[in-house]
């Protein structure tokens, strides 16, 4: 905005009252150009919040960390006024507490977390949080893990076992977990548990401190794949158990069958498993205009951001709009309609 500054003309208002007008016109100027500061406005083009996001991941080892990063990194690129950038987190659960308590900052959950954080579900009993979905992005798999020679084929194996089932605030803690209380033949109670993020439970499996590990997330794992080219490994089959999981009608229809495919990582073969949706969150509170503008550089910026994660080439806008019992969010909802979704 621009302010020509001329020669005073005589006013007429006695002299208390011309300091009065002096002092409370740049106080004016200075709330609004502060209020400018956070909305751009190019004619007829986009307006949304200017200033810092947050954009929060998980552990270094995992897609979302390497997303998000990406993600960040093109809305630096296209946002003029916006600074984005990346938090390590505990992942989903964790994400989801701190984007409802932060709006204007996104985060990446899987699918069934985001669904008990709308529906105050645990681990969100207190209260359900005011979350929202941007976007479906890419599924998710649950990856049991143990050395190539361990007798374990079975969850039920695990008894007495020392196993990691993720880390705390973590997606892959609350499946596992799940996934303990759905199979009649084992209890969480039955194995000495660890709750360690990938990085860690990797080198403790190599190291021999733990007989086995969960870990959820997209294909591949870049920590899960360094793992399996160095350390004989298997992959645990956990597909019979998704019928139970569903069965569970407050968890909601979440979680279905999918498979690890042969040659995913190094000497493993075919897997059949427990897959589901992952979404980017954002709150309820966060400006639509900027949920509007990441929305489009998640579709636009998604040849880029694939080269650093490859899961990004399963971005469709008609599957992104999929979000089961979670909502979407306002902004984001305007992006799919202007592009006709």
């Amino acid at each position: 905005m621009r302010v020509t500054v001329g020669r005073a003309r005589p006013s007429g208002l006695p002299p208390w009252r011309r300091l009065v007008v002096l002092a409370v016109v740049p106080a004016v100027v200075l709330v609004t150009a502060g209020v400018l500061a956070w909305i751009r406005f190019d004619g007829g083009g986009p307006q949304y919040r200017r200033g810092p996001v947050t954009v929060f991941t998980g552990g270094t080892g995992g897609i979302y960390y390497r997303y998000g990063t990406a993600l960040s990194a093109s809305i630096n690129g296209s946002l003029p006024g916006v600074r984005a950038t990346t938090m390590i987190t505990g992942a989903a659960v964790d994400n989801l507490r701190r984007v409802a308590a932060e709006p204007n900052t996104f985060g990446f959950s899987t699918m069934d977390a985001a669904t008990a954080a709308v529906r105050g579900q645990d681990p969100f009993k207190k209260a359900a949080l005011p979350v929202r979905a941007v976007a479906r992005i890419y599924d998710e798999y649950i990856h049991l893990i143990v050395p190539r020679d361990s007798p374990v084929r079975t969850l039920a194996d695990l008894r007495g076992r020392r196993v990691s089932t993720g880390a705390p605030g973590s997606g892959t803690d609350l499946v596992a977990t799940r996934l303990f209380t759905v199979d009649p033949a084992i209890d969480l109670a039955d194995v000495t548990q660890r709750r360690l993020g990938v990085d860690e439970s990797a080198k403790a499996l190599a190291d021999g401190t733990i007989d086995a590990f969960f870990w959820q997330g997209g294909l591949p794992t870049i920590t899960v794949a360094d793992l399996a080219s160095r350390f004989p490994v298997w992959f645990v089959p956990l597909d019979g158990l998704v019928g139970r999981l569903d069965d569970v009608q407050e968890w909601g229809a979440e979680y279905r069958r999918g498979v690890i495919p042969d040659g995913a990582y190094a000497g493993v073969g075919a897997t059949p498993t427990v897959a589901m949706a992952d979404l980017l969150v954002t709150s309820v509170d966060t400006d639509p205009g900027l949920v509007r503008e990441v929305t489009r550089i998640l579709f636009d910026a998604r040849e880029t951001i694939a080269r650093v994660v490859p899961v990004a080439y399963s971005l469709d806008p008609r599957s992104a709009v999929a979000t089961g019992p979670v909502p979407l969010h306002e902004g984001a909802a305007r992006y799919y309609r202007a592009t006709k979704v």
